[in-house]
């Protein structure tokens, strides 16, 4: 019974070093820095704390281009700082990344030991442009009808001189690529590795529900970036999308994709679907959120005959209704979504059918290791 309860202990440890993660392992832990900016003259100190381990750990930094300007100061055996100590001189423009390292030392006359674990990880260092240069995003936001489009550009300094002035002008344009009009932000300085934001609001008053785009010049000491954006000024309406084009008889599920054309939220919005003048369902009501699109959907039973028949989509929100007329086809043939559906279940039968009988075979194989230890303490073999 001894050599049975040792062979399962066995097995069980085997299984579990196979089947289960590690707990363990070698972690670095502090504070994230991302992306650093090079500043001239700026100290930046990092605190680490190295966990997980019983073995002495070796650090080492990674920093090409930069390696004259990091090092690390040990505080205790799992305790370091990293020092970035940039100094007046600039280097050169780009990118730089920085990685750290700790890696397990195999103590002394464990040579054999070879599953020492090592952990790093990673930042950049970016450097700026010693000549004037700007970043800008720019953003031109969804309006609904009738109210102000506020344009707003965060510009970031990326050079190391003060620029004297900033400003952008922004023309409006048209889906058909015609000016619809201008405007322009107020000017303002920017200091070196700082950001503004600049901002102006046009009247769109006179510019009908529509999809449009503008174009923002930004002007920084004789020089200038380009930059575009879409944007579009709704109304409270609904646009129908897609929608369930084949039925099949007997029960089917029937599907409305809709988008709301509105910078509100609309609630309530449901549909009715009629075929050939007969009303055939109801969906149940969903809230839209702004600018969203949703589903409206429900089971729908059919005992017509097959073919093809003109049909009404109904849809109503806020007391309003409209009416998309549509074409749809009922069919006895299986839907090829059906048919899908059907192979799944049908695999994932075939699964638990194998899983179950290498569960049993696993059973009956226990049940004869059990019962030969058993038979081999009773009679003392």
């Amino acid at each position: 019974m001894k050599m049975f309860k040792k062979e399962v202990f066995l097995v069980v440890l085997f299984l579990s070093l196979i089947l289960l993660p590690s707990a363990f392992g070698l972690s670095l832990s502090g504070a994230k820095l991302g992306t650093v900016i090079y500043e001239p003259g700026k100290v930046i100190r990092n605190s680490y704390t190295i966990t997980d381990t019983s073995l002495p750990v070796d650090i080492s930094v990674s920093a090409a281009g930069l390696s004259d300007f990091i090092r690390i100061e040990k505080q205790d055996r799992y305790h370091f700082d990293l020092v970035l100590e940039f100094p007046d001189l600039l280097v050169e423009e780009g990118t730089y990344i920085v990685g750290i390292s700790a890696q397990e030392i195999a103590p002394e006359g464990a040579a054999g030991i070879n599953s020492l674990l090592s952990v790093s990880k990673m930042f950049q260092v970016e450097v700026y442009s010693r000549e004037k240069n700007i970043g800008v995003s720019f953003n031109a936001p969804q309006t609904n009808e009738q109210e102000p489009i506020k344009f707003e550009l965060d510009v970031q300094s990326r050079t190391y001189q003060d620029i004297d002035s900033i400003a952008a002008e922004i023309t409006i344009y048209d889906s058909y690529d015609q000016e619809v009009g201008r405007i322009a932000t107020a000017e303002k300085p920017l200091k070196a590795l700082s950001t503004e934001r600049l901002s102006a609001s046009y009247d769109s008053k006179d510019m009908p529900p529509a999809n449009y785009w503008a174009q923002a010049k930004v002007r920084y000491d004789g020089q200038v970036k380009i930059l575009n954006d879409s944007f579009k000024i709704g109304t409270m309406d609904i646009a129908l999308i897609n929608h369930t084009s084949i039925l099949n008889r007997g029960f089917s599920e029937f599907i409305v994709l809709v988008e709301n054309s509105w910078g509100n939220e609309i609630p309530g919005v449901y549909a009715k679907l009629f075929i050939d003048g007969t009303e055939v369902l109801q969906t149940p009501s969903i809230d839209l959120s702004p600018w969203s699109t949703g589903e409206l959907k429900g089971i729908v039973k059919l005992d017509i005959p097959p073919g093809t028949y003109p049909s009404i989509i109904k849809i109503f929100l806020s007391g309003e209704e409209k009416e998309f007329p549509v074409f749809l086809t009922v069919t006895d043939e299986v839907l090829p979504e059906i048919q899908e559906a059907r192979a799944e279940v049908s695999q994932k039968n075939q699964v638990i059918i194998i899983l179950s009988s290498i569960l049993i075979v696993i059973l009956i194989i226990g049940i004869i290791i059990f019962w030969k230890g058993r038979s081999r303490n009773d009679y003392g073999g």
